[in-house]
């Protein structure tokens, strides 16, 4: 009886070996970037974030000050840093607002406004463009756009995709759909996509983060993937198929939310901070870079994060671990790579694929 426990447990040490985690090669990197000692963490707007702006050929950090202004860091030590009062608009704007970056322009969404207000930020003011109105989109008492940390919205073109989501308790607050699609310049029509669905569990509240990641991969085709699942998609925006779909991580970690401890305030910011989590997604040269907080037990314990590169078709290139201490909010794509910054957020690097 003892020869076959002992048996017994040998096949199962042998057992969990087979499924430990291989890792590829590490990403090389490039280049060490010191960024301003004027920014830190706690000067940015949070709620503005940080951006990656290519003007007149040359790479800004971009970023919105204690002091209202939009301020532009050169990565180039020997060119004049640029900065744009933002304070005539930002007292018009609501508390929940998004920005991005787009076609030398700076899109900004009032969130609780449903409006769009598009601005040429490349004279010496910030100057409205255009301003586009949802408030006739959709009837936002019984809808709402979904407030997510820099994912509420994407612009191609002259296509805008919104995340919302619908005031119903019963399905966790979730549409069966994630993003409704309007062109900007036809009467405001919209459509709601017909593939890209949320997971049944979320819409049964089964997991506490239901934000979404939707990406621009080329004129036709945007990537579609989630913060608590490693589900990702390719999906063809002008035929309104899925061409390619996939687990990117076999060896996903991921709790489940205990549903009837959504009012306990420690659980739910405990399980915030150490579940595993999909951090950002970022595209570069065609490829797919997906960057992950793995699992911790305890809320102080330092993080670690994990890098996936794929390719269009969504085959796994590299994946490995961090070997410094990274921000990953703060993630860039770069010439056939990407740029992440530090945990001090004084320092980048540079990552060649």
């Amino acid at each position: 009886m003892k020869v076959i426990i002992l048996l017994l447990l040998v096949l199962f040490h042998i057992s969990c070996k087979s499924f430990e985690k291989n890792y590829t090669d590490t990403l090389r990197v490039e280049k060490e970037i010191i960024l301003d000692s004027s920014f830190s963490y706690s000067t940015p707007n949070k709620l503005f974030g940080i951006h990656f702006v290519n003007y007149n050929g040359l790479q800004y950090v971009a970023f919105l000050d204690h002091d209202s202004f939009i301020k532009f860091l050169p990565l180039d030590k020997e060119v004049n840093e640029r900065k744009l009062d933002f304070e005539p608009v930002l007292v018009k704007t609501s508390n929940y607002f998004s920005i991005r970056f787009y076609d030398s322009k700076l899109f900004l969404l009032d969130i609780s406004k449903t409006l769009l207000q598009v601005f040429n930020y490349e004279s010496d003011t910030l100057f409205e463009a255009k301003r586009y109105d949802f408030s006739q989109l959709l009837d936002w008492r019984k809808y709402y756009i979904k407030h997510q940390f820099n994912n509420s919205f994407e612009i191609f073109d002259s296509l805008i995709f919104l995340s919302y989501g619908i005031h119903n308790s019963k399905s966790n607050y979730l549409d069966d759909r994630s993003y409704l699609i309007t062109k900007l310049d036809s009467g405001l029509k919209y459509h709601l996509d017909r593939e890209l669905n949320y997971p049944k569990q979320f819409r049964k509240g089964r997991q506490y983060s239901t934000d979404t990641y939707l990406r621009m991969i080329n004129d036709s085709c945007l990537l579609y993937t989630f913060k608590s699942m490693d589900s990702i998609y390719i999906y063809n925006f002008k035929s309104g198929k899925i061409i390619f779909s996939s687990e990117f991580n076999k060896f996903s970690q991921y709790r489940q939310f205990e549903k009837k401890k959504a009012m306990d305030l420690g659980y739910v910011r405990w399980y915030e901070f150490t579940n595993e989590m999909n951090v950002n997604v970022v595209v570069s040269d065609g490829k797919i870079i997906i960057l992950k907080r793995l699992k911790k037990e305890n809320i102080n314990d330092k993080s670690n994060y994990e890098y996936y590169v794929l390719d269009a078709s969504l085959g796994l290139i590299y994946n490995n671990k961090f070997e410094v201490d990274v921000n990953p909010n703060y993630c860039f794509p770069s010439s056939n790579g990407f740029i992440i910054f530090d945990k001090s957020m004084l320092k980048a690097y540079q990552y060649a694929m």
